[in-house]
């Protein structure tokens, strides 16, 4: 977007602030603002005292310009974060990535799993798993696509526990498959994106039918980003 920079202070350094002081030590003293730009439901100040049409009375005398930007609107709703989290809680993928504007997608380091995926399934995954205070989409399959060696790869990624292979209460884990790809992974951080939710997790009474399961994935993702680029 063009920002050559940014700060990002802790909100305890600025929470106690009056309204007025916001104004004075973080836009004038901090910032030299000019013009501030906030949605229509921006508050500021301890306790919420100030909103937009204080922001313009406190800055108007100042010479900051004040532009107040249309919140985002999806299904006739205000677009929000609370959505946003539980479109993915629900596996609402589609939902999700409208809203956000831009695929949902994860950067988490590629670690060795168990290697039952190569051993087993004939299947190698890239394992990407969630750290313990992140927000864990639905679990499921997911159409997805991967980052690697320059270019885009159509996969198919498992969120949850592996109740064909693992004890019930087995960690959840992130895994994805990429046909045609055998490049090393481990340590590197690739971007996965999320398009489409395809099942739920389920036991399969034989890990053939789980690699079946894998490899029609696999093929949907292909076929499904293939009608993506022709259209």
């Amino acid at each position: 977007m063009g920002i050559t920079a940014y700060m990002e202070p802790p909100f305890e350094s600025f929470r106690s602030l009056s309204p007025e002081d916001f104004v004075n030590k973080i836009l004038v003293e901090c910032f030299a603002a000019k013009a501030v730009f906030c949605g229509d439901n921006f508050t500021f100040g301890a306790y919420a005292a100030g909103n937009v049409d204080r922001l313009k009375e406190l800055c108007a005398p100042l010479g900051i310009a004040v532009t107040i930007v249309d919140m985002a609107q999806y299904g006739g709703q205000t677009v929000s974060s609370t959505r946003i989290r539980a479109a993915l809680e629900e596996g609402r993928i589609e939902d999700a990535n409208a809203m956000l504007g831009a695929p949902y997608c994860i950067d988490w380091p590629v670690r060795h799993g168990k290697g039952i995926g190569t051993s087993k399934l004939g299947k190698p995954t890239i394992n990407q798993n969630y750290p313990a205070d992140a927000l864990q989409p639905c679990t499921g399959v997911y159409l997805t696509r991967i980052w690697l060696d320059g270019r885009w790869w159509p996969s198919a990624t498992g969120i949850g526990r592996r109740p064909t292979v693992d004890a019930a209460n087995a960690p959840v884990t992130c895994e994805t498959y990429v046909p045609g790809y055998h490049g090393d992974t481990y340590g590197q951080t690739p971007v996965l994106e999320f398009h489409h939710y395809l099942c739920a997790v389920r036991k399969f009474g034989t890990l053939q039918e789980l690699a079946d399961l894998i490899e029609t994935a696999a093929q949907q993702s292909i076929a499904y980003f293939a009608a993506k680029e022709e259209a």
